[in-house]
């Protein structure tokens, strides 16, 4: 009696607790290749990179808003093309664990196009190597060691990002084109914001750049145009042969380093106004003034290096006496032995009306991206020195992929997100009744064995029998 009762008891148990055990999804841990076209929803986010991954040529990898992926330490080499396009409700997440990590994803096909759009990227950063890759609304912050984005052999469109440096440049544009446009870029008083390579066709306009070591240094034929280029410590612009038009560069250590077409620009309350400008650079229609050294207690508008002659005529100096303006320009007048002479006359009598103003601060958005904080881009004045060498902080060269294998998916727990489904519900009804099962027949196989005689008891009879009537032993043994 008492067996059925234990079972029942057991059933009854079960029935109960089950439903109140939590059905979780589980969240996907990703590594290998994918090789035909997928989609990372929502719905199976997070996803965890357990190994290098890599998108085969001419497949697409669909990342839904709202996804987050962590990237770990490992890298994901898209042969093919990303589609990650976030919204307003449901930003995607790219994030790593390590405090300073190599590139997180590198595109390299040549003939695809690529998205990633409405993202936060933290401590990932991003190469092209091939291809074409566009970047809007982003935020990319975290330490890493390499740029946030680097452009090598294929085209970037960048707008509308924000770049928050900690240890690295912003954008390198090593090779192949960019378009750089309308982004935030803090640099937190190191690093290059935007760096363009001798071989680049990139313009970069209408960015807000502040804090940086320098903000833009072009080592290329770059077009710089409408951007706010305030409160760096080094040099606002360094360029060697650039287009650098209606631009506001102030309170840098130098507005302007080097040369090119300077046409247009507010250069004002920098410690140099332009440092050592090329000899066939133009430099005309600009708001040249107030560029005060404070170490040296003079106005420098103008920095000569060199025995080159330079051009600047038709700019406003903040002043209409030229006997001051000559003042205000470090030429052969200060050092007939080294210096050459900068040609100022004609000079506008009146402020260029066409150069933009200069704003009072830079806002730099936080992370998440919906609020901001103001920053006030007034740094510390240094002394004036020779613009270092550009470093290189990454090599191009990826990280070894693992070997090309079929796609794994390793389902990993997770705890707290629960979605129940029939699927889920069915395995862990017949999980319990398995499990009372197996102890109805545990149950079931005791009980018998309890039961059971020994199997010497009509032997110990017999042996009683024989000892109380002798003769009865007798007549069994004759009669056997």
């Amino acid at each position: 009696m008492r067996k059925p009762v234990y079972a029942i008891l057991i059933v009854v148990m079960m029935a109960l607790w089950f439903p109140q055990v939590e059905i979780s999804h589980a969240a996907y841990s990703e590594n290998g290749t994918i090789y035909t076209n997928t989609d990372w929803t929502s719905a199976n986010s997070p996803y965890t990179l357990t190994g290098n991954l890599v998108i085969a040529s001419g497949v697409t990898l669909t990342i839904q808003p709202g996804v987050t992926v962590s990237f770990e330490s490992y890298q994901l080499q898209v042969n093919g093309a990303v589609s990650a396009q976030g919204n307003a409700n449901g930003r995607i997440v790219f994030d790593s664990v390590l405090t300073v990590s190599t590139v997180g994803i590198i595109f390299s096909s040549p003939a695809a196009n690529s998205t990633i759009s409405n993202a936060n990227i933290n401590g990932v950063s991003v190469a092209i190597q091939q291809g074409s890759v566009t970047f809007s609304n982003d935020y990319f912050s975290g330490i890493s060691s390499a740029p946030l984005i680097t452009v090598n052999n294929g085209y970037a469109s960048i707008s509308n990002c924000v770049l928050n440096l900690i240890s690295t440049d912003g954008i390198d544009v090593y090779q192949g084109s960019a378009l750089i446009s309308e982004n935030v870029i803090d640099g937190q008083g190191y690093n290059y914001g935007i760096y363009t390579g001798g071989s680049t066709s990139t313009t970069i306009t209408q960015n807000n750049i502040t804090d940086c070591f320098t903000g833009i240094l072009a080592d290329g034929p770059s077009s710089i145009e409408e951007n706010i280029i305030i409160g760096n410590a080094n040099d606002g612009v360094c360029s060697s042969n650039s287009t650098i038009e209606f631009n506001a560069i102030a309170r840098n250590t130098c507005g302007v380093s080097g040369g090119g077409t300077v046409e247009y620009n507010t250069i004002t309350n920098n410690s140099v106004g332009i440092w050592s400008p090329t000899v066939n650079g133009i430099i005309t229609y600009n708001n040249i003034y107030d560029n005060y050294n404070n170490t040296g207690g003079y106005t420098q508008n103008i920095h000569l290096t060199n025995l080159s002659n330079v051009t600047a005529t038709l700019n406003w100096w903040g002043l209409t006496d030229i006997s001051q303006i000559g003042l205000t320009i470090w030429d052969y007048k200060n050092d007939t032995t080294h210096l050459g002479t900068v040609t100022f006359e004609p000079a506008l009598n009146s402020r260029e009306t066409e150069a933009p103003t200069v704003p009072a601060v830079i806002t730099v958005p936080t992370t998440p991206p919906t609020s901001i904080q103001t920053v006030t881009a007034t740094p510390t004045i240094i002394l004036v020195t020779p613009v270092p060498t550009h470093q290189t902080y990454f090599t191009l060269t990826p990280s070894p992929i693992q070997s090309y294998l079929p796609r794994t998916i390793t389902p990993g727990p997770i705890i707290g997100s629960v979605e129940n489904s029939d699927l889920y519900s069915i395995i862990a009804i017949a999980s319990a009744f398995i499990v009372a099962a197996g102890i109805i027949v545990a149950i079931n196989v005791k009980f018998s064995r309890a039961k059971a005689p020994a199997p010497t008891t009509r032997r110990k009879r017999r042996r009683k029998n024989t000892r109380r009537n002798p003769q009865n032993a007798t007549k069994q043994t004759s009669q056997g």
